[in-house]
């Protein structure tokens, strides 16, 4: 019997088993989609129809948001709908309406988690890997089976990082106190990261919250990356089940994200221009000094311009908030009429007035204030605007009664 015969009598011993994902998650990514779909269209359509409350720079951004909305809606829908999995003893196929990707056994170098996901990844380097979420799919004990005849990359990995750094001389002298460090590492990222959680939970739940919370989160990404540069035989920064250091990740991304939404939240620009210029910059420059240090991620682009977009949340936040809080200018006082006033109840409430064109804006604007300052002003009534030159050359306002 030759090698097809073989192949053909296992197939036909064992077939074709197919899953798909659960009947929840079939009617719940379909009609999450379309709303996705729905909500980013009519956000285009507020962004093209605005009367002229926002100026220009707002409009663009919630064009853009809108765009971004739509698109993810669309990918997510092409993505999933009549998404299935079918394995034989020697084979896995992923397949939708669109596309389908298939790997052969032996074209399989093993298995490795990924967010949740379970990836199937390839033995040579131009196939495709395979992403299976195997936490929405409604499988059978056949299929965990073939999954664990596969090998565990990540088992693999761990092991392997781990043995590096009980042999790696410069964290010790002994094997015992090399993992001595390693293990207070991972202590020292723990608090770090709760730490993280805790402040920037804080800053975007409490309104206008103190400066030392804002420096904080200014300062933990920082030392994250200081962390890593310093040690990288006991820190990294990023994904990895795989990797036995400690992870700083959430210590780099969750406070670069609380302080860019504060920044929105609390400080208003006369322009956005400089401050999107800068996190663009800071964009650029991070993703092509990462690619010019490690050339090997010349070969993987999304993950430097993953860090890019990061540096970019990062940079937008904190110079935004160091502009305003190292600002000793004095104020320019403009005057401008309220023409409403609103409080918006959610996760957090906050309170906007609406104001006429003033100064060097020549629009009306939706303006976040403090509790005290909207309930001392009155529509119709005259508010202070107060403009500072910025600490960085970036004129902001604010916005208080007059007296």
């Amino acid at each position: 019997m030759n090698a097809a015969d073989e192949t053909g009598l296992k197939n036909a011993v064992a077939p074709a088993r197919t899953y798909r994902l659960q009947l929840l998650w079939r009617i719940f990514l379909p009609l999450s989609s379309l709303a996705m779909l729905f909500g980013g269209l009519v956000i285009c359509y507020a962004a093209l129809t605005q009367p002229g409350d926002l100026p220009i720079e707002g409009l663009t951004a919630i064009w853009l948001l809108g765009v971004a909305t739509a698109a993810l809606s669309v990918s997510i829908m092409v993505y999933f709908t009549g998404w299935r999995v079918t394995v034989t003893d020697d084979m896995i196929e992923t397949s939708n309406w669109v596309s389908s990707r298939r790997l052969r056994r032996d074209e399989i170098a093993g298995r490795k988690i990924v967010q949740r996901w379970t990836v199937v990844v390839p033995s040579r380097a131009e196939l495709k890997s395979i992403c299976l979420p195997c936490h929405l799919l409604d499988p059978d004990t056949a299929f965990f089976v073939w999954l664990s005849g596969l090998r565990d990359l990540d088992a693999e990995g761990l092991r392997e990082s781990t043995a590096a750094i009980a042999a790696n001389v410069a964290l010790g002298a002994t094997c015992d106190e090399r993992l001595r460090k390693l293990a207070l590492a991972k202590k020292t990222a723990a608090g770090l990261k709760f730490t993280a959680i805790v402040l920037g939970l804080w800053s975007i739940v409490v309104p206008f919250p103190h400066p030392l919370v804002i420096v904080s989160l200014a300062v933990l990404p920082a030392l994250a990356i200081a962390l890593t540069l310093l040690s990288r035989e006991l820190f990294h920064v990023g994904p990895g089940t795989n990797d036995a250091r400690a992870n700083l990740g959430m210590v780099a991304v969750f406070p670069a994200l609380a302080i860019m939404a504060r920044m929105l939240f609390d400080n208003y620009m006369v322009s956005w221009l400089p401050l999107i210029g800068a996190a663009v910059l800071g964009m650029a420059l991070s993703t092509v000094a990462l690619m010019i240090c490690n050339r090997d991620l010349r070969q993987q682009p999304l993950k430097p311009l993953l860090v890019g977009l990061c540096t970019a949340i990062y940079a937008f936040g904190t110079i935004g908030e160091a502009n305003a809080l190292l600002d000793n200018s004095p104020a320019t006082v403009f005057q401008s009429r309220i023409l409403d006033k609103h409080i918006y109840h959610g996760k957090r409430t906050s309170y906007h007035l609406k104001l006429a064109p003033w100064g060097p804006l020549h629009e009306t604007g939706d303006i976040n204030v403090p509790s005290d300052v909207y309930h001392e002003l009155e529509v119709n009534k005259m508010a202070c605007v107060l403009v500072r030159r910025g600490a960085l050359e970036m004129p902001w306002f604010s916005v208080q009664a007059c007296h």
